[in-house]
């Protein structure tokens, strides 16, 4: 049973409108109880959520994940934004999704801890555990596939950008994308990429393809890293897309 009565830390509170239907977006700081923190070592307790409050009472909300790149595990959340927000100021001014920022601890992002700070996510906040969409940049572009292949079960779609931040050999030793090929994936990288070569996304686009899946993979053939996942954010057809996915039981 889902429990809403948390004391919710309001950040900011907009009225933002998509058509003619104003939406109540507000961003909350939240700290995990320490119980449960002990659980994700692997993830900070302090994460940031921007809820989507303008569904209707009883109704439960899109989730789209996003993990940072390497860059990222330096900042200090519930002090400062995730540099990673700078992408999303705009979502919820247009599309039916709540955002969650996690932080990895050290280096890579783990399914385990990951796990755990999901379902806390879905039992205390109204969110549709069928429309949980996981996304990541560099380091969080791999951690995606090594995230969603801990527990597939746990998303409808997969968003990796720029997967970088691991080497092939660690991705492509430890995924079992048997496993992921069922699950709805868009690929972002740029063709003149160096911190992830091309090849890398171009080789787990045929091995999913091989497996039966039918991922989709754009390439900015003029850009290096950190561009794509830009420029994929500014893509009106992702959200499309993305908001069509829902998990399959």
């Amino acid at each position: 049973m889902r429990s809403f009565n948390q004391t919710l830390t309001l950040a900011a509170l907009l009225f933002l409108f998509t058509g003619s239907k104003a939406q109540e977006i507000s961003t909350e700081k939240i700290t995990v109880p320490a119980d449960i923190a002990k659980e994700m070592p692997r993830v900070n307790s302090n994460f940031v959520l921007k809820l989507n409050k303008g569904i209707a009472e009883g109704e439960l909300s899109p989730l789209l994940i996003w993990m940072h790149g390497g860059g990222g595990s330096t900042e200090v959340q519930g002090q400062n934004w995730p540099g990673s927000e700078k992408h999303f100021r705009f979502i919820s001014e247009k599309y039916p999704l709540s955002v969650l920022f996690p932080q990895a601890v050290g280096r890579g992002w783990d399914g385990a801890s990951m796990e755990v700070l999901i379902e806390y996510v879905l039992e205390n906040y109204p969110i549709d555990p069928n429309r949980v969409y996981l996304a990541g940049g560099s380091m969080g572009g791999a951690g995606t596939w090594l995230v969603a292949n801990h527990n597939p079960d746990l998303f409808a779609a997969l968003v990796p950008c720029m997967g970088g931040g691991l080497n092939r050999k660690e991705i492509l030793g430890t995924v079992d994308f048997g496993r992921l090929a069922p699950l709805p994936s868009w690929s972002f990288c740029g063709g003149v990429d160096e911190v992830t070569p091309i090849d890398y996304p171009l080789e787990i686009d045929s091995i999913l393809h091989s497996l039966g899946g039918n991922p989709k993979l754009t390439i900015y053939e003029d850009m290096g890293h950190g561009g794509p996942a830009q420029k994929a954010w500014e893509n009106e057809e992702l959200y499309d897309w993305l908001l069509s996915q829902e998990r399959k039981e």
